[in-house]
Parts: C-alpha cells; sequence; structure tokens
C-alpha cells in the first residue's frame, strides 16, 4: 500500500540571526516576547498548511490567541504590528483573511519541488530495480555440450 501524500511541511527554515531581523524586532520592541512567539507559531501553521498559507477568521483567531495565551485583543495588536511591518502580505490579508507572504511561499516550494524530485528519483530507482530483477529471473537455458558431443561420438561409430 502506497503511502499517503503528504501535505504542508515538517520543517521550515528558521534564519539563526532571525531575532536581530528588522521585522522580529519592531514586534519585540512592541510586544515583547509575545510577538515573537506570536509570528513563529503562525509560522509554524502556515508551513504545515498545503498551501502555505492559513485563513484568519474570528473563529480562528480566537482559538489561536488562547493557545498563545494572550487576549483577542492583544492578538489583533500583534496581528496589526505583523501586517504593518510586513511579517505578512497585507494585501492578502486585507482581501480575503489570509495569512501568508511571497517570501513564506518562494521558501514552501523550493521544499515542495525538492520533495517532488525525491519521489521522481524514488520512482525512477523502484522503475529500475523491478526491471533488473525481471530480467535476472528469465531463464536462460544453456544447451548441454555433453549431450551433443555423444550425439557426434555415436554418428561417428555408426560409419566406422
Amino acid at each position: 500500500m502506497a503511502r499517503p501524500t503528504k501535505e504542508g511541511l515538517d520543517y521550515f527554515p528558521h534564519d539563526t540571526d532571525a531575532y536581530n531581523d528588522e521585522k522580529i524586532e519592531a514586534l519585540r520592541m512592541k510586544h515583547g516576547a509575545d510577538g515573537y512567539v506570536f509570528y513563529f507559531f503562525h509560522l509554524e501553521r502556515i508551513y504545515r498548511s498545503p498551501n502555505a498559507e492559513i485563513v484568519s477568521d474570528a473563529e480562528t483567531r480566537q482559538i489561536f490567541s488562547r493557545k498563545l495565551e494572550i487576549t483577542e485583543q492583544k492578538y489583533a495588536e500583534i496581528l496589526e504590528t505583523c501586517l504593518k511591518y510586513h511579517c505578512f502580505d497585507l494585501q492578502k490579508y486585507r482581501e480575503s483573511g489570509i495569512l501568508t507572504s511571497n517570501g513564506i511561499k518562494k521558501r514552501a516550494i523550493c521544499v515542495y519541488n525538492k520533495r517532488l524530485r525525491m519521489k521522481e528519483l524514488y520512482k525512477n530507482r523502484i522503475v529500475s530495480a523491478a526491471e533488473t530483477r525481471a530480467e535476472s529471473t528469465q531463464s536462460k537455458v544453456k544447451e548441454s555440450k555433453v549431450k551433443e558431443s555423444k550425439v557426434k561420438e555415436s554418428k561417428v561409430k555408426e560409419s566406422k
């Protein structure tokens, strides 16, 4: 039975100097550790989704604010800061309530493409192995030279 197709990512790139990124610094200066945690919590959720984006509707904001242990008001304030500093795509959020960004999509696509390449390599390796097995199991019968030489000997004896 084939393994189900994986959706979303199990990991995402996290720059080692993210703490010093201007966007993250703005979040930390305005909201403290809550801003930092908010941003990376959302990145985890976004990258886990199949299309590297999440819908931020009222119900989701309520659930996420509880998970982050902040008020819904604080959640809204941090989200506005994230949008102001382009942590997420403001236009996409205003139009459809979706949290993502071009950078997020670009990094996710790199992983998706690598996954597809590895899947193709694996598939090609399986096909190649199956072909090799099929060739090696074919019967290769060799005629016995002993039998042939005995027939020749008996004909020589008969002719004498």
